[in-house]
């Protein structure tokens, strides 16, 4: 397998625990019960400050993160991979000024440094992590603004030297126009952001009460720019 193969798996094992450790609309905890997973301590912690959400689980971009951390850390012997988080960037951007927003962000010398939520490295390339960052993931929860996703896109797209990076987002319901309002918010982003871009990227979008998975990469057209293209075989289920 190859290593952007190994990180796939990676990424569905991990939203399968998410899946299995998850309560639902329950107020119990509900503790990862599936037989063939190492059992998760992970537990989902309750909102109480909101009349309307109050006794419900609080979902956020935290649980996978933590859930895929979790699955590198213990099957060494499956995931060639070391790990860091919460990684610096190797460009520079700045996403304000004056304190006000920019759309789009900007890559300057000017800006200052990001984070990447979790950036893997090849254990064949440990001697020079600078140098041999291998793959970048970001985690978001949430139907989110289109200029949040912007940020990582940006990111994802621009830094690095080269590698396929990861955006791995998570929702917890969706309706008949979730999926839609979601991937115009992707095409927007990816639109928005400088081009050419210097690395690859794949998406995956995750509903979790519908149990539904679902891959995008951003690809090239022509020359004439970026296209937002789903996998001809999704939804998954996982």
């Amino acid at each position: 397998m190859s290593n952007n193969q190994i990180i796939e798996d990676l990424i569905k094992k991990a939203l399968t625990k998410l899946q299995a450790v998850y309560p639902g609309d329950s107020q119990k905890d509900k503790p990862c019960q599936t037989k063939d997973l190492d059992i998760s301590p992970l537990s989902f912690p309750k909102i109480y400050n909101d009349k309307k959400k109050k006794g419900l689980p609080r979902v956020s971009e935290q649980e996978i993160r933590f859930l895929l951390t979790e699955e590198l850390s213990n099957k060494r012997h499956v995931y060639p991979f070391h790990y860091s988080v919460e990684t610096p960037t190797q460009l520079a951007y700045k996403f304000s000024d004056k304190g006000k927003k920019l759309s789009p962000p900007e890559v300057t010398k000017d800006g200052q440094s990001a984070n990447v939520d979790v950036c893997l490295y090849a254990d064949s390339s440990l001697e020079n992590l600078k140098v041999n960052k291998k793959y970048y993931i970001e985690f978001k929860g949430a139907n989110v603004l289109k200029e949040e996703i912007t940020k990582d896109f940006l990111k994802l797209l621009h830094d690095g030297n080269g590698p396929e990076n990861y955006f791995v987002h998570i929702i917890e319901s969706c309706d008949s126009g979730t999926r839609s309002n979601i991937e115009d918010k992707y095409k927007w982003a990816i639109n928005i952001v400088d081009y050419p871009f210097f690395s690859q990227l794949t998406i995956y979008l995750y509903f979790i009460k519908a149990n539904e998975l679902y891959k995008y990469t951003v690809n090239k057209k022509g020359g004439k720019g970026p296209i937002l293209c789903l996998d001809k075989n999704a939804p998954f289920s996982l």
